[in-house]
């Protein structure tokens, strides 16, 4: 890559020898970013140093500065940073261009040469000189509870700058402080420029009532199932009542079919034939007697399970415990039947 991104004065104040170090030897030694740009960073850096100092020549020292440190995020190089100091500090952002004066010398002590050494000497003359300047924000914390997170205009703040006068640019900033189970606490601070020194006191958070978990149990059932199995139920009850009225009929036919065999004055008296038919006629009717039985019995605990079949429950889910739901109970006894439920 050319070494012209590096070239170019910073500012008129600069010493000339000063210059001429950070201009011809601004790209050599520089320290190893964590992550090697590629092709296309170095590239896209390079462009951004060019527009950056078009817009500085043009005193655009705002978003010369926006050019400057996307440059130096792409490809670190300690003449960006340079670059970037200067223009922080011509737009009065006094702490960010104090932290990259500091970076270019600490990175230009890690250097050997004359040209490094000069650069140093630079940088610590403009650190030197902006020291007294720096304006600091102290965040006091009242109440350290556990999970406790506070945000400087969105960036987090690590719990070792708390109670510390940090210094900062001299701009607004919004704090906010929040933690588990407490209510969020915002603020906005404007800190002043020349060594202001400002104090903002996070207070106790305040604690939020959570109210206690519902309980719940199984889902309440809408009645479909057992709407559904009364269906089933009445429907076996009508084939049985069906079946049982049919046997009832074949076994008075049989009944009377017999008296053709039987004695006239005497209809219990009957030949083999008149016999059979007459056993015949009373196994239908045993048949048609169970048949209607347990078919009426179905019937009507279909229509009870249908009739008491749950709506869709009003009161909300868990509040009560669920029934076991409606039972019957079928008696079959030799003169008849009866049917006990509770429901």
């Amino acid at each position: 890559m050319s070494h012209t991104r590096r070239a170019g004065a910073w500012r008129p104040g600069l010493i000339l020898l000063g210059v001429a170090a950070f201009l011809s030897g601004a790209t050599a030694g520089a320290q190893e970013p964590p992550k090697t740009p590629n092709a296309d960073d170095k590239v896209a850096a390079q462009a951004l140093y060019d527009e950056g100092k078009k817009l500085k020549a043009d005193d655009h020292w705002e978003k010369a500065c926006d050019k400057f440190a996307e440059s130096q995020r792409l490809d670190p190089q300690v003449g960006t940073q340079g670059s970037l100091a200067d223009c922080y500090e011509h737009i009065g952002r006094t702490a960010s261009a104090w932290s990259n004066w500091t970076d270019v010398a600490t990175l230009s002590s890690r250097q050997t040469g004359d040209i490094a050494r000069r650069r140093e000497e630079v940088a610590r003359e403009h650190a030197a000189a902006l020291l007294p300047k720096l304006s600091r924000l102290k965040i006091k914390v009242t109440e350290r509870v556990p999970g406790l997170e506070i945000k400087r205009s969105g960036q987090p703040l690590r719990d070792a700058q708390w109670d510390l006068a940090v210094p900062v640019d001299p701009l607004k900033y919004e704090i906010v402080a929040s933690a588990p189970g407490r209510a969020t606490w915002k603020k906005t601070v404007e800190v002043p420029p020349d060594g202001a020194s400002v104090e903002l006191v996070v207070p106790k958070l305040v604690v939020v009532e959570t109210p206690p978990p519902v309980p719940t149990g199984p889902p309440p059932s809408d009645g479909t199932a057992q709407v559904a199995a009364g269906g089933v139920l009445t429907g076996l009850g009508v084939v049985g009542l069906g079946l049982g009225t049919a046997f009832g009929v074949m076994a008075m036919g049989k009944k009377d079919d017999s008296l053709d065999f039987c004695r006239t004055d005497d209809p219990n008296k009957c030949s083999q034939e008149g016999v059979d038919l007459r056993q015949q006629a009373i196994t239908f009717g045993n048949v048609s007697t169970a048949g209607i039985v347990v078919g009426g019995a179905a019937f009507v605990v279909g229509l009870i399970t249908i009739f008491t079949a749950p709506s869709a429950p009003d009161e909300p889910e868990g509040e009560f415990a669920p029934s076991a739901g409606p039972t019957a109970h079928l008696d079959v006894g030799p003169t008849g039947f009866s049917v006990t439920g509770v429901w």
